[in-house]
This record gives structure tokens, C-alpha cells and sequence, in this order.
């Protein structure tokens, strides 16, 4: 049976710390989704680049690593998918995989007591909780508890990961460079095109 996980995320811009893990998701899976969300109200950055600029970029970031799959479905309708209908869309296309869900160790913590964000915060949250399959990335300098782990679950190891997006565009409003949290061509593209600035 393969086993199939999806890696959701703003990717606004891809980072480096993106790349790594989605380099050990590789590792561990028969293939990786990788779906960039279109624009979401609670995170009002996703709506400052075009979603043709995420989708190049994100090309530029995963197109050397084999096994990968990107799909653009949200970014090109503009929307964020939840975890539930997506779990339902794999397993109809991809029937007999197990299909796994990426997901950082902070968004786990508070799981032995029901209040991790998944339980808290997102559709059908208690139910995706005790249902899905999901492969939690653990940091070193932020590893995952194994209290808090939802009931069917891998952990991913990972070393220390550097950056986030939003350092990356803190640093170029302020004109600041980024060439040591973003993948090369990543960076190229971001300076041809000028964005978040």
C-alpha cells in the first residue's frame, strides 16, 4: 500500500526550512502533495502577491525533488481547502493509499488535553483528530511531546529549522537580504520581480 502525504502551507514565499522538509517527507512517503493555499481571512499576508507569483515560486522551490506533486487547485480558485475534504479528495484519487498529513509540532501541543489547535480550531477538528493520519515534524529545538500526539501518527525528525516566511518578508520590506533563508532560485525570482516590498 503507498502512502501518500499532503503538506499544506501559505509558502508565502517557499523558504529553505519548507525545502528540508519536504526533502524528509520524501524520505518517508511513496509521494508528497504539496498544496500553496489561496488567500485565507485570518492570515491576511496570504493576499499580498498574486497567486501566479506563489505558483512560480513555488515550481522554483520543489522542482528537484523527486517524488513531489504540487497542487495549484486552491491558488487557482482562490480558496483554503480544509483538512477533511481533502482527506477525502486523495482517498478518492488515489484509492487504496494511505493518505498522511503533514503537520508542525506546534499544532499538536495541547493535544492530551484537547486543546491543541487542530482539536481547537479547525473544521471538524475533534473528529480529523482522532481520524486522520498525520506525520508531525519535530524539530530538534522544538521537539514534539508524545503526550500530545493525536492517535495515529509519525514523528519526523528534523534538524533545527531556520527561518519562517515571515522573517523572510520582514526582511525585505526592510530591504534586507534573505539569500541565507531562501532557496536560490527562490531569491532570484523574489529580486526580478520586486515583491514584498
Amino acid at each position: 500500500m503507498s502512502k501518500i502525504v499532503i503538506f499544506g502551507g501559505a509558502l508565502n514565499p517557499p523558504a529553505n526550512h519548507h525545502v528540508a522538509i519536504v526533502k524528509k517527507l520524501a524520505e518517508a512517503f511513496d509521494k508528497v502533495i504539496i498544496i500553496p493555499s489561496g488567500v485565507r481571512s485570518e492570515k491576511p499576508s496570504t493576499s499580498v502577491i498574486s497567486p501566479e507569483h506563489k505558483k512560480e515560486m513555488a515550481k522554483l522551490a520543489f522542482q528537484n525533488i523527486a517524488g513531489v506533486k504540487i497542487d495549484f487547485y486552491d491558488l487557482d480558485n482562490n480558496i483554503f481547502t480544509p483538512h477533511w475534504m481533502l482527506n477525502e479528495k486523495y482517498r478518492n484519487q488515489y484509492p487504496g493509499a494511505e493518505i498522511w498529513f503533514a503537520v508542525g509540532g506546534d499544532i499538536v501541543v495541547g493535544g492530551k488535553t484537547g486543546d491543541s489547535e487542530i482539536q481547537r480550531l479547525w473544521q471538524k477538528g475533534r473528529e480529523i483528530w482522532n481520524n486522520l493520519n498525520y506525520a508531525v515534524i519535530s524539530p530538534q529545538d522544538y521537539p514534539v511531546s508524545f503526550e500530545d500526539l493525536p492517535p495515529k501518527n509519525v514523528v519526523i525528525g528534523l534538524d533545527k529549522l531556520v527561518g519562517r516566511s515571515t522573517l523572510i518578508r520582514k526582511r525585505l520590506a526592510g530591504n534586507l537580504p534573505i539569500d541565507d533563508l531562501a532557496p536560490v532560485p527562490v531569491v532570484k525570482y523574489i529580486k526580478k520581480h520586486n515583491l514584498y516590498r
